[in-house]
């Protein structure tokens, strides 16, 4: 091994006199590229230690309902949080306008004041969100189907459908995975909700395996009307999802690939890994009555505005 070089065999000193300081050792150029060497050494270790471990991970079929953490990460499935709202939903400048018919929602506070004021249309869609945060999964249902509906995710071969049962295969048996809501193109699923399904003690991982889940179940799904219609079957597919905690929505781009779904019919770990993309709202206050604040509550009609485009095509949908 090279014998370091040190500053008392260094330098100049008078013969004779004393040095009460510690003597500091420079390493050769030999010693520096072995610890950088053994030190590349380890983290490639790591790295496969920790890709044998994921690989390792006990996976078995299970219905979308119970998919937990610990299966996203059986599957090298990763969510990643965007704060950028222009990167994520793809604009530049301001945001647009909310809809016209969207002005007493933005307008009045509460159901009392859109039924003082006559607008009963509106006074129902407020009452459903105002449940929506205090109350049962069924009146999140409620709520999200009627805010699609009223901002336009329903029209000409679209259909808000809610508890729609679809199935994937994993584990050798036909699994299922309900949608809370979802927009469906005639037969074809083109966006999924999911209510999380927990208090509201912020944003910790409650209900994104499930939408991750069903997303699956919506490639599974929408695989099987291709083949019927004798069509190339699908490579990727994908699909803008949104997770409601009580009237709040967040917004998540999901994409599913064949090699994913095939991974999860096998239980077996695949080598690629799935990148899921989120938006979440700025809110203030409690996260499940965020949306009783009006500045909120117009910031997310835009949002919704201009997450529809997303139902049109798929191009895009991955943030570069």
């Amino acid at each position: 091994m090279d014998k370091a070089i040190s500053l008392k065999d260094s330098g100049t000193r008078k013969k004779g006199a004393s040095c009460t300081h510690n003597s500091v050792s420079i390493p050769t150029t030999r010693v520096l590229t072995d610890l950088l060497v053994s030190v590349l050494l380890d983290i490639m270790l790591a790295n496969v230690k920790i890709h044998s471990g994921m690989a390792n991970l006990i996976r078995s079929g299970k219905p979308g309902s119970e998919w937990t953490a610990n299966d996203l990460l059986s599957y090298n499935i990763t969510i990643e949080t965007v704060n950028n709202e222009e990167e994520f939903f793809e604009f530049e400048g301001d945001r647009p306008l909310p809809p016209a018919d969207m002005n007493g929602f933005l307008t009045y506070l509460d159901t009392t004041t859109a039924d003082n004021a006559g607008d009963y249309d509106t006074a129902n869609l407020l009452h459903t969100l105002q449940m929506a945060q205090t109350s049962a999964e069924s009146w999140v249902d409620e709520f999200a189907s009627r805010i699609l509906r009223k901002m336009g995710y329903e029209g000409r071969k679209r259909l808000v459908k809610v508890k729609q049962m679809l199935h994937f295969l994993s584990g050798g048996a036909l699994q299922n995975a309900q949608a809370d809501v979802c927009v469906m193109s005639r037969d074809e699923v083109i966006l999924l909700v999911q209510e999380d399904k927990r208090s509201s003690d912020g944003l910790v991982l409650g209900s994104r395996p499930q939408l991750v889940a069903e997303a699956i179940a919506a490639f599974a799904w929408n695989q099987n009307q291709v083949t019927l219609r004798r069509q190339a079957p699908l490579t990727t597919l994908a699909l803008p999802g949104i997770l409601m905690i009580g009237a709040l929505p967040v917004f998540y781009k999901i994409i599913i690939t064949d090699e994913l779904y095939s991974a999860v019919k096998a239980t077996s770990y695949p080598t690629k890994q799935t990148m899921i993309y989120r938006f979440i709202p700025e809110y203030n206050g409690l996260i499940n009555h965020a949306m009783s604040d009006l500045d909120v509550r117009r910031r997310v009609v835009q949002y919704y505005e201009l997450f529809r485009k997303y139902l049109d095509t798929a191009e895009g949908i991955h943030p570069s």
